[in-house]
């Protein structure tokens, strides 16, 4: 079996809603906020968020009822997580749908998120909270149009949103378009040095992909200016910001010796660290290393546990070499 790397990623108003479970204000005078006065008691729910949440639930509660839709979004996040009221995802996305309604591009970005398993219904909420100015539900329509999720798939459009979401500050937006500039694919005027500025503009903000991408790019001399030990170094922060497959990038460089001098036994521990942080392909890849006795000693039972853990996180490699078995 061969190791596996890889270098590059693919990349209205709100009415008062008499359903929800009231919010008691715990009978303790002076009142939280003057419920005539909407716009107050929302503000004062963000000033008492962090050292009562339950007086703030109660503060958003009357934003909500007075037609504040961040009111209801702000309460629906409190009933999503449970702080200062009982956790209830029911009563959660009503509110976020109440604050949608009312104009709120976070609750519209919320509901997106809880509708993730209907791609159509998940695109279609993104796609109104980015019009109202939320930049990550841009950069979420930007994916959804990317790998066609929802929706047709439409590169260029992609791009044109991941600029605008990158604009807004949204550094994975960044990274996506600066790895699309840099392949010039699906139809991107390729440009080199601007996707490259834009990967080292997320990596600077510890946006670990972007630095794994990058990382790769110079060890695969795709850059006109590729510098392995560029790479190495890019690699090792990717991985030092807990990202998996920066660390299973990083094992395999050691382990093959690209870019450094070869060092299994480092290598093998690399690719061990990528596999509890999630990365499948770094199970794979350790498997493969207790298989041959890279680094480690050989251990079969190991190796097909950890074939096992792979398949099951979706990497289809493992799978077939299970079969193999």
């Amino acid at each position: 079996m061969r190791l596996h790397a890889l270098w590059l990623s693919t990349l209205a108003a709100v009415a008062c809603d008499s359903s929800r479970p009231a919010v008691q204000d715990a009978g303790a005078p002076p009142p939280v906020c003057p419920k005539q006065v909407p716009r107050r008691c929302f503000d004062r729910g963000l000033s008492l968020l962090d050292q009562d949440p339950a007086r703030a639930a109660l503060a958003f509660a009357h934003a909500c009822d007075g037609q504040i839709p961040e009111g209801c979004n702000n309460l629906g996040q409190l009933y999503a997580t449970g702080r200062g009221v009982a956790k209830n995802l029911v009563q959660a996305q009503q509110l976020y749908q109440q604050a949608c309604d009312g104009g709120s591009p976070h609750g519209c970005y919320a509901l997106s998120s809880l509708h993730q398993a209907d791609a159509s219904k998940s695109f279609e909420l993104a796609n109104r909270a980015c019009s109202l100015g939320h930049m990550q539900a841009c950069d979420r329509v930007g994916v959804a149009y990317a790998n066609g999720q929802g929706v047709d798939m439409d590169k260029l459009k992609a791009m044109k949103l991941w600029d605008q979401a990158c604009t807004g500050g949204v550094n994975h937006a960044c990274a996506a378009m600066g790895i699309n500039l840099v392949l010039g694919i699906h139809g991107v005027t390729k440009d080199v040095a601007r996707g490259e500025s834009l990967l080292m503009l997320a990596c600077n903000a510890n946006h670990a992909a972007a630095c794994k991408d990058l990382g790769g790019l110079h060890l695969s001399g795709v850059l006109p200016n590729s510098e392995p030990a560029k790479g190495v170094l890019l690699l090792g922060n990717a991985c030092n910001l807990s990202y998996g497959e920066g660390c299973n990038e990083l094992g395999v460089v050691y382990m093959q010796g690209v870019g450094v001098d070869a060092d299994a036994a480092r290598g093998a521990s690399l690719l061990d660290r990528a596999c509890k942080l999630g990365s499948m392909t770094g199970c794979f890849n350790l498997a493969v290393a207790y298989q041959h006795g890279d680094g480690v000693a050989i251990d079969a039972a190991r190796s097909t546990k950890l074939l096992e853990q792979a398949c099951r996180g979706g990497h289809e490699p493992g799978c077939e070499a299970i079969q193999q078995r």
